[in-house]
């Protein structure tokens, strides 16, 4: 779950006729670890196929990976990992590495080792809530210089990124959306109870707080429902704080769902909602409106670029009384069409333009050449 963004970019890009192969080391907290799971992961390398994308995966644990010390040693198995693949299958054309922090770092150091041109796909928060210290910014700068391209998802992530881009500038490619996955229900859902739904983990940036206030000042004498669906620390607090304003009985916790679970969730409510503090993009908008829903969302960064007048409404984050006005007028509205809203998500976010400037990226790098010569076709996510 927590590597989904990435996995629908290398779908996207296998689909239109790249060969795209995966390597990648876990680093699950100790903490989530159960004897059933220490049997399964131990730190052994699998090669599996997962929806048709070959994943060369190490099975492990790193306690100390919010740390740099621990961030060095989640680089150096990843250059290992990187190593066994070249040394079976041959050197990819192209390193495609997703968050300078920490692939972007990694690929810096086995793309000098081996020859092999790279680029990274920046999606981390970290830029725009300010939270790279001097040390962090030094590997982030090290991991951009060498690489052919930096491209984000949004262009408030854009604009935090160029500051670390030595004069350099950053492309702006948005996320992309299944839009064959995310369908439109055969069945309209009933109009009473109108139905918030909101998607997410559940922890301080994504502003779950602030939206269960919201719902609770505007549904007052309301049959309205609001469905929250994910899970994380913030999750003891925020039921405390549905219980404490009265409202449990109209607040649903679905906890971590899965793809398909959280498609069948869209599909019989009636509006998304991101209530973010910050967001570099929020992929869950474009599934959502590739649905038909229509959403609501705070000016945190990516959802700025998504939302227009047509598809949703946007607000200023943290603010529950901005927000709660936004759910009062949602739910009154007879503005939005889901076909509109379906359309929009298809001709912006769909494969096809996303692998359209992809392509275009990768016939560039592979123009410029390399110093050594690929002996295998495809690349590594």
């Amino acid at each position: 779950m927590a590597g989904t963004f990435f996995k629908d970019q290398a779908l996207a890009l296998q689909c239109a006729g790249n060969r795209i192969d995966v390597a990648f080391v876990e680093h699950r907290s100790l903490r989530q670890m159960c004897l059933r799971d220490f049997r399964e992961s131990y730190f052994q390398v699998t090669e599996t196929h997962e929806d048709g994308l070959f994943v060369l995966r190490q099975k492990g644990w790193n306690t100390i990976l919010q740390t740099v010390p621990g961030a060095l040693i989640w680089v150096r198995l990843t250059e290992r990992l990187v190593d066994s693949y070249v040394k079976k299958y041959g050197k990819p054309h192209i390193l495609h590495a997703h968050n300078a922090l920490w692939g972007g770092y990694a690929a810096s150091l086995i793309a000098r080792r081996l020859g092999i041109p790279y680029l990274i796909t920046e999606h981390s928060s970290a830029f725009l809530m300010g939270e790279l210290s001097a040390r962090l910014a030094g590997y982030v700068t090290c991991a951009y210089a060498g690489a052919s391209h930096v491209i984000a998802v949004s262009r408030n992530l854009a604009q935090a990124v160029n500051a670390h881009m030595g004069g350099r500038q950053a492309t702006v490619i948005p996320n992309v959306v299944d839009t064959e996955f995310f369908t439109p229900p055969s069945i309209v859902p009933a109009k009473i109870p109108f139905r918030f739904l909101s998607v997410g983990n559940l922890v301080d940036v994504k502003g779950f707080d602030v939206l269960i206030r919201a719902f609770a000042t505007q549904s007052k004498g309301s049959t309205d429902e609001l469905h929250i669906v994910g899970q994380g620390t913030q999750r003891p607090m925020l039921e405390a704080l549905v219980d404490a304003l009265g409202i449990r009985s109209r607040v649903y916790f679905a906890g971590q769902l899965s793809r398909e679970e959280v498609r069948e969730k869209m599909r019989t409510s009636h509006a998304l909602v991101l209530p973010s503090l910050r967001e570099t993009f929020g992929v869950v908008l474009i599934e959502a409106m590739s649905i038909g829903l229509p959403v609501i969302a705070t000016r945190s960064g990516g959802p700025d670029d998504i939302v227009t007048p047509d598809v949703g409404l946007l607000v200023e984050a943290g603010n529950s009384t901005l927000l709660s006005a936004a759910l009062v007028q949602m739910r009154q509205s007879r503005h939005f069409n889901s076909g509109t809203i379906r359309n929009h998500a298809v001709n912006h976010f769909n494969r096809c333009e996303f692998n359209r400037r992809y392509d275009a990226i990768f016939a560039e790098i592979l123009r410029r050449g390399s110093s050594t010569s690929p002996s295998s076709q495809g690349g590594i996510s």
